[in-house]
Protein backbone atom coordinates (compact mmCIF):
# COMPACT_ATOMS: atom_id res chain seq x y z
CA UNK A 1 0.00 0.00 0.00
CA UNK A 2 1.58 3.22 -0.85
CA UNK A 3 0.99 6.43 1.18
CA UNK A 4 1.13 9.47 -0.66
CA UNK A 5 1.23 12.63 1.18
CA UNK A 6 -0.22 15.95 0.15
CA UNK A 7 1.91 19.04 -0.01
CA UNK A 8 0.44 21.79 1.58
CA UNK A 9 1.43 25.86 0.93
CA UNK A 10 0.72 28.24 3.48
CA UNK A 11 0.15 32.42 1.57
CA UNK A 12 3.07 33.63 3.44
CA UNK A 13 3.48 37.26 2.49
CA UNK A 14 6.74 38.00 0.78
CA UNK A 15 9.28 40.22 2.76
CA UNK A 16 11.57 42.36 0.62
CA UNK A 17 13.44 46.08 1.26
CA UNK A 18 10.92 48.92 1.72
CA UNK A 19 11.57 50.50 -2.13
CA UNK A 20 11.92 47.08 -3.63
CA UNK A 21 8.78 47.22 -6.49
CA UNK A 22 7.36 44.03 -6.95
CA UNK A 23 4.31 42.68 -9.69
CA UNK A 24 1.00 42.14 -8.52
CA UNK A 25 -2.08 40.81 -10.16
CA UNK A 26 -5.56 41.43 -8.65
CA UNK A 27 -5.44 37.51 -7.04
CA UNK A 28 -2.31 38.44 -4.99
CA UNK A 29 -3.08 42.04 -4.21
CA UNK A 30 -6.75 40.78 -3.26
CA UNK A 31 -4.74 38.25 -1.27
CA UNK A 32 -2.43 40.35 0.66
CA UNK A 33 -5.45 43.21 1.08
CA UNK A 34 -6.34 42.20 4.64
CA UNK A 35 -2.72 42.18 6.35
CA UNK A 36 -2.33 45.48 4.29
CA UNK A 37 -5.55 46.78 6.10
CA UNK A 38 -4.66 45.35 9.00
CA UNK A 39 -1.07 47.05 9.44
CA UNK A 40 -3.00 50.32 8.48
CA UNK A 41 -5.68 50.21 10.79
CA UNK A 42 -3.15 49.26 13.40
CA UNK A 43 -1.15 52.35 12.47
CA UNK A 44 -4.03 54.84 11.76
CA UNK A 45 -5.20 54.34 15.54
CA UNK A 46 -1.60 54.92 17.25
CA UNK A 47 -1.44 58.09 14.94
CA UNK A 48 -4.95 59.56 14.90
CA UNK A 49 -4.33 60.89 18.87
CA UNK A 50 -1.28 61.98 18.02
CA UNK A 51 -2.26 63.88 15.28
CA UNK A 52 -5.29 65.54 17.40
CA UNK A 53 -2.43 66.74 19.86
CA UNK A 54 0.08 68.09 16.92
CA UNK A 55 -2.70 70.63 15.62
CA UNK A 56 -3.72 71.19 19.49
CA UNK A 57 -0.42 72.05 19.93
CA UNK A 58 0.77 75.89 19.68
CA UNK A 59 4.01 76.90 17.91
CA UNK A 60 5.41 78.17 20.69
CA UNK A 61 4.56 74.71 23.06
CA UNK A 62 8.52 73.01 23.52
CA UNK A 63 6.18 69.47 23.46
CA UNK A 64 5.53 70.05 19.62
CA UNK A 65 8.69 68.79 18.56
CA UNK A 66 8.39 65.63 20.06
CA UNK A 67 5.00 65.26 19.38
CA UNK A 68 5.91 65.72 15.46
CA UNK A 69 8.57 63.45 15.71
CA UNK A 70 6.13 60.24 17.66
CA UNK A 71 3.56 61.16 14.26
CA UNK A 72 6.30 60.84 12.25
CA UNK A 73 7.84 57.69 13.51
CA UNK A 74 4.23 56.03 13.32
CA UNK A 75 4.08 56.97 9.80
CA UNK A 76 7.16 55.76 8.92
CA UNK A 77 7.00 52.44 10.45
CA UNK A 78 3.65 51.97 8.39
CA UNK A 79 5.37 53.02 4.89
CA UNK A 80 8.15 50.72 5.58
CA UNK A 81 5.87 47.84 6.45
CA UNK A 82 3.84 47.88 3.96
CA UNK A 83 6.66 48.37 1.38
CA UNK A 84 8.38 45.48 2.71
CA UNK A 85 5.25 44.03 1.36
CA UNK A 86 5.62 44.54 -2.06
CA UNK A 87 3.50 48.06 -2.25
CA UNK A 88 3.97 51.35 -3.39
CA UNK A 89 2.96 53.54 -0.51
CA UNK A 90 1.16 56.42 -2.17
CA UNK A 91 0.57 58.75 0.00
CA UNK A 92 -0.97 58.68 3.91
CA UNK A 93 -3.01 55.51 4.52
CA UNK A 94 -2.67 55.36 0.56
CA UNK A 95 -1.41 51.86 -1.00
CA UNK A 96 -0.58 50.89 -4.52
CA UNK A 97 0.13 47.70 -6.03
CA UNK A 98 2.19 47.81 -9.30
CA UNK A 99 0.39 45.55 -12.17
CA UNK A 100 3.28 46.21 -14.37
CA UNK A 101 0.73 48.70 -16.79
CA UNK A 102 -0.64 50.71 -14.04
CA UNK A 103 -1.34 50.35 -10.21
CA UNK A 104 -4.39 48.80 -8.27
CA UNK A 105 -5.49 51.07 -5.47
CA UNK A 106 -6.84 51.12 -1.74
CA UNK A 107 -6.58 53.91 0.42
CA UNK A 108 -7.83 53.72 4.28
CA UNK A 109 -10.70 52.83 5.28
CA UNK A 110 -11.27 51.36 2.37
CA UNK A 111 -12.99 47.81 2.54
CA UNK A 112 -12.13 46.42 -0.79
CA UNK A 113 -9.76 47.05 -3.42
CA UNK A 114 -11.58 48.74 -6.41
CA UNK A 115 -9.77 51.67 -8.47
CA UNK A 116 -6.63 51.60 -10.48
CA UNK A 117 -4.85 53.88 -12.35
CA UNK A 118 -1.63 54.24 -15.11
CA UNK A 119 1.85 54.06 -14.73
CA UNK A 120 1.38 58.04 -16.33
CA UNK A 121 -1.83 59.28 -14.25
CA UNK A 122 -1.63 60.81 -10.85
CA UNK A 123 -2.62 58.14 -8.20
CA UNK A 124 -5.77 61.07 -7.52
CA UNK A 125 -7.27 59.83 -10.99
CA UNK A 126 -8.80 56.27 -10.04
CA UNK A 127 -10.52 54.58 -12.37
CA UNK A 128 -13.04 51.15 -11.39
CA UNK A 129 -11.35 48.32 -11.93
CA UNK A 130 -14.04 46.37 -13.24
CA UNK A 131 -14.84 48.82 -16.09
CA UNK A 132 -10.67 48.72 -16.73
CA UNK A 133 -11.31 44.84 -16.62
CA UNK A 134 -14.36 44.68 -18.62
CA UNK A 135 -12.97 47.04 -21.50
CA UNK A 136 -9.01 46.09 -21.88
CA UNK A 137 -8.69 42.51 -20.20
CA UNK A 138 -5.48 43.18 -18.61
CA UNK A 139 -3.06 40.00 -18.00
CA UNK A 140 -3.25 41.03 -13.68
CA UNK A 141 -6.59 40.68 -13.88
CA UNK A 142 -6.59 37.11 -14.66
CA UNK A 143 -6.96 34.25 -11.85
CA UNK A 144 -3.16 32.82 -11.34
Amino acid sequence: MQVTEKMHTLDVPQIGRPGDLRLFSLSEAEVLLPLIRKITRAAHSEWLPLRDAVRNTLSCDPRLGDRESAYAAIVQTWSDKVERLGPVVAGLWHVDFFTGDGFLCWKYPEIRLAYYHGVSDSSNVRQDIAAIVDAEAPDWAWPD
